[in-house]
């Protein structure tokens, strides 16, 4: 995943630094909880709201282990070569999701 610098902090004697990449996310989790989906027509928002989180629920490891699985392999290391829980080499992910394509407001995902 190629990053661009966003911003650094040092605390302590550690350097933070933050990069930010795309990650294309409409195949593999947006689709299934876009409010056009038509799975939740003439749902109120409230219902909408707990059936996206629901149907969503099996795809979120199965995202996340696949991201891993890449940025391990970025670093030229299959994904066998580590302990599954051994997150050293991975400082945080974290996936935002823009609000509005005219602004920077971001939340998490």
């Amino acid at each position: 995943l190629q990053g661009y610098y966003q911003t650094a902090r040092s605390i302590d004697n550690q350097a933070h630094i933050v990069t930010k990449s795309n990650v294309r996310t409409w195949q593999s989790l947006e689709q299934h909880i876009n409010v056009w989906n038509s799975r939740y027509d003439r749902m109120k928002e409230n219902q909408y709201r707990q059936a996206a989180y629901e149907f969503i629920l099996p795809y979120i490891s199965v995202f996340a282990k696949q991201l891993t699985e890449e940025i391990v392999y970025a670093h030229g290391k299959d994904i066998s070569e580590i302990e599954v829980t051994e997150c050293s080499q991975i400082a945080r992910v974290a996936l935002m999701l823009n609000l509005d394509n005219k602004d920077n407001s971001t939340r998490p995902l």
